[in-house]
C-alpha cells in the first residue's frame, strides 16, 4: 500500500480525520490529502520539533497559515488546537 493511499483509505476514509498528511523526518511530504495544504516550511518546523516537546509547546505549529497552540507534547506526539479544531501529530521509528 502506498503511503497516498494510507492517507485516503486509513486516515481520511474513516471519516473520522478531515485532512491528513504523512511527513519525513526531514519535513518532505510523503503523502497528504488534496485540501490539506500544509507548507514545506510548515512542514519542516513540525519535524524539526517533534522531538522536542518544549518547543512545539513554546512555538506552536504552523498549518495551513494559521497557528495552532501546542496543549501536550512528550516527544513522539503533540496535540495542539486551533478553535475547536485540532491535530494530533505522531512520530514513527521507521516508514518505508
Amino acid at each position: 500500500m502506498s503511503w497516498q493511499a494510507y492517507v485516503d483509505t486509513n486516515m481520511v476514509g474513516t471519516g473520522h480525520v478531515s485532512k491528513g498528511a504523512i511527513l519525513g523526518l526531514d519535513g518532505t511530504v510523503w503523502a497528504k490529502s488534496p485540501d490539506f495544504n500544509i507548507s514545506a516550511p510548515e512542514a519542516q518546523h513540525i519535524a524539526q520539533n517533534i522531538s522536542n516537546p518544549g518547543a512545539l509547546q513554546g512555538s506552536g505549529a504552523r498549518v495551513e497559515e494559521e497557528k495552532h497552540f501546542c496543549v501536550r507534547a512528550d516527544g513522539s506526539f503533540a496535540y495542539t488546537k486551533k478553535g475547536d479544531s485540532g491535530m494530533c501529530i505522531v512520530k514513527c521509528k521507521q516508514c518505508k
